[in-house]
């Protein structure tokens, strides 16, 4: 099986400009201009942590155009995510001037998802497609109770497909890389449409 690979920074992460807004919107948008831009008609998304939550926004939001999902390590139960407050203390101009910029930048990516995962939470039932679930049941970073989460609110999926790395934390994509990425084939080419 062939399989273009493409990966994208993030709005204000690697080597893409910093946003002016933040969410899962200008993200969904900046995939489906590259989408566009290589001529793609549907795509498969893989991502891990905060990006599956932009994966799910854009299989809900552009159907048409996804072929399925691949979420790793990755938050959806907004009663699971960390406190607000704490975020908004960290954005506080009293405090913001002294935390580095990669850290008060990701918790300005950060700051709207719990409401946005919200939103989202009676929408998940209607993603149809293939969606392969996989998390390491140590993550200390995003709570492994996504993953019940997960499995039972993709039940409407084509294909379900989960996986859990017993012992594993939250960078099982790296521990695991070889695992992981003959799940990810085996699971695409059984999904192929």
């Amino acid at each position: 099986m062939r399989t273009r690979l493409v990966a994208f920074d993030r709005n204000s992460f690697g080597q893409s400009p910093d946003a002016d807004t933040y969410g899962l919107v200008p993200n969904r948008e900046s995939i489906d201009e590259i989408r566009m831009e290589l001529g793609l008609n549907k795509i498969w998304l893989v991502s891990h942590s905060y990006g599956g939550p932009v994966a799910l926004d854009y299989a809900l939001a552009c159907s048409d155009h996804c072929n399925g999902i691949v979420l790793i390590a990755s938050p959806a139960d907004p009663s699971l995510e960390w406190s607000l407050r704490f975020r908004r203390f960290l954005a506080s101009r009293f405090v913001r001037w002294i935390v580095p910029k990669e850290l008060r930048t990701a918790n300005l990516v950060f700051l709207p998802l719990t409401d946005e995962l919200r939103s989202m939470k009676t929408e998940l039932s209607k993603i149809k497609v293939p969606v392969l679930v996989i998390f390491g049941d140590k993550d200390w970073l995003v709570s492994p109770a996504n993953y019940n989460y997960l499995t039972h609110n993709l039940k409407s999926s084509s294909n379900l497909d989960p996986l859990m790395f017993k012992g594993e934390g939250h960078f099982i994509l790296w521990s695991h890389a070889d695992k992981i990425m003959e799940r990810i084939n085996n699971f695409i080419g059984s999904s192929k449409q």
